[in-house]
């Protein structure tokens, strides 16, 4: 009874995912019962190897779901982002298309009103250059500049 223990043991040690294995495990010598305890503890590590193969499986789909659900989100914040630029540079836009066309439509405008249309296409057009200009500023990488705060200032 014990040699044929320990050959279980021994197979079960120094077990591999051979197919060679689970014959030595089906043919071991011995009464029955090893033999029995032999083949139920090679079918199962046959079980347990499809359930490994199947969970990493399922981990590969999870995953790659993951990354379709971070790349949904992330067009959704471009489209987001991309509404809110439109807004803030279609309102200044149309805004010094109306000036433009006023000034090119009339002929006789008084000198203060010329200027106070030269003026507010100057702020519009400043406010077009500021909106890219932060565009631009979030993608670029900023210099990490670690400071010194007070914490109980802050919180206040």
């Amino acid at each position: 009874m014990v040699s044929p223990v320990e050959n279980l043991t021994r197979l079960a040690v120094d077990r591999d995912d051979s197919e060679q294995w689970r014959t030595q495990m089906k043919t071991l010598d011995g009464p029955k019962e090893i033999k029995r305890l032999a083949t139920a503890f090679g079918d199962l590590v046959v079980e347990l190897r499809a359930q490994n193969q199947s969970l990493a499986e399922s981990m590969r789909t999870l995953e790659q779901a993951q990354a379709d659900l971070v790349q949904a989100a992330q067009l959704a914040t471009l489209g987001r982002m991309s509404a809110g630029l439109a807004h803030e540079i279609g309102n200044p836009l149309a805004a010094l298309v109306g000036f433009v066309d006023y000034l090119r439509s009339s002929q006789d405008i008084d000198a203060d009103l010329r200027a106070e249309l030269f003026k507010r296409i100057d702020g519009e057009s400043e406010r077009i250059r500021k909106t890219i200009r932060q565009l631009v500023d979030v993608g670029r990488p900023q210099p990490f500049c670690p400071t010194r705060i007070v914490v109980n200032e802050l919180i206040e």
